[in-house]
């Protein structure tokens, strides 16, 4: 669902986040990101809804904080979706099943 973020990329967007507020935070929860951290790079204007994919766009996230944001861009694309009728799968109904035939009685 993700784009692979480059080394490059992921550095450029270290260094900008530092220009900007001069250390480096976990945008979602606030905590301070280390360099054992497990650290995942998010895009600002979430990647399903046709953001960006370069460093302007990009800040570092905790690895559990980034899974809940992305599920949170998810299933906010799929109700955009549903909202105006692109979903395929049409509405949702029960599948009338076969009758058994009945038994016979002895």
């Amino acid at each position: 669902m993700t784009k692979p973020v480059s080394r490059k990329m992921a550095v450029d967007c270290l260094i900008h986040r530092l220009r900007i507020n001069g250390d480096i935070n976990c945008a979602i929860c606030g905590g301070p990101l280390y360099a054992l951290d497990a650290i995942q790079f998010d895009h600002i204007h979430a990647d399903v809804h046709g953001g960006a994919h370069d460093y302007m766009n990009l800040r570092p996230l905790h690895a559990e904080c980034h899974k809940t944001k992305t599920k949170s861009d998810v299933q906010a694309k799929a109700k955009g979706d549903r909202i105006l009728g692109l979903t395929c799968n049409g509405p949702k109904r029960k599948i009338p099943s076969r009758p058994f035939p009945k038994r016979a009685t002895p």
